[in-house]
């Protein structure tokens, strides 16, 4: 069995062991009192199917971690897919990135200098300038370190690159953000300017906008490219991809049994109103 096999069934895996009937239960007492056109057994189904594709983004954050972490000597720190880290911003922070997309868009379609506008943004973070802080609590996908050279990696992971404009702005604004903040979270902890390369990562390699806040190849990656940008060659982004199309083949008898359950579980709540109060 290859690693790209056991590292994709092992999450998948560990995705799925939820257990099954405290989700369906939760999930009819939220749409049983709901007015709705589409029968509830649909709509239980549907938010089953929804949550696992929430949590898919989680399992790809830790197959991207484990990925890099097995095959390189990058170590995987503390923050990596935490959620609510506590980070600390200047004040000022949120009006230089909103500047700095502004401008991206309005004068420079075909894009800025990301690493030039990035360095004088941790510069500002870590400065005397003014002590003015806050603190934000905000979600840390993928951090790690090579210990040889004292490299820092924080990597954003999305799915797809698929979102409308607010939503494509948004993601770039908070994987700016998130960078200074654990910029800064180095600089606290070593005392000293550290080399550091933020990444945004789209799982898929389509292309849905071209990117005019970071440079597509360098600090934007696709697919494959994350593989080749780290050097790992033990299997390719083809083998992950694969495999997941396996997973999706061998689990199509555990989905049937899934849908089958919630409608039967639907169906005696149906027949039985006050089973709700028992469940």
């Amino acid at each position: 069995m290859s690693r790209a096999n056991l590292i994709v069934r092992e999450n998948v895996e560990e995705l799925l062991s939820t257990n099954l009937e405290d989700e369906i239960k939760k999930l009819i007492r939220k749409h049983n009192s709901k007015i709705h056109f589409v029968p509830l057994k649909y709509r239980v189904l549907g938010g089953f199917l929804q949550s696992l594709n929430i949590r898919f983004g989680n399992l790809l954050e830790s197959i991207v971690s484990d990925v890099i972490s097995e095959n390189t000597e990058l170590i995987v720190l503390d923050e990596s897919g935490k959620k609510n880290v506590s980070l600390e911003f200047k004040n000022d922070i949120e009006n230089r990135i909103g500047r700095y997309l502004t401008e991206c868009q309005q004068t420079h379609p075909e894009g800025l200098n990301f690493t030039k506008f990035f360095s004088s943004l941790v510069e500002y973070q870590i400065s005397q300038e003014s002590n003015n802080y806050y603190n934000k609590s905000t979600d840390v996908d993928v951090f790690l370190k090579n210990p040889e050279n004292e490299t820092y990696y924080y990597i954003e992971v999305k799915y797809n690159d698929d979102h409308d404009t607010g939503k494509y702005e948004n993601i770039n604004r908070k994987f700016i953000r998130t960078a200074a903040g654990l910029y800064r979270l180095i600089h606290q902890s070593t005392g000293k300017d550290s080399r550091f390369k933020p990444l945004l990562y789209y799982f898929n390699d389509t292309t849905k906008f071209v990117c005019h806040y970071l440079k597509d190849g360098e600090d934007v990656l696709r697919g494959g490219q994350l593989l080749e940008y780290f050097g790992i060659t033990n299997f390719t982004y083809k083998d992950l991809r694969q495999e997941f199309e396996n997973s999706s083949v061998n689990l199509e008898e555990y989905f049937d049994k899934v849908t089958e359950r919630i409608f039967k579980i639907v169906s005696n709540v149906k027949n039985v109103p006050d089973l709700l109060d028992f469940m």
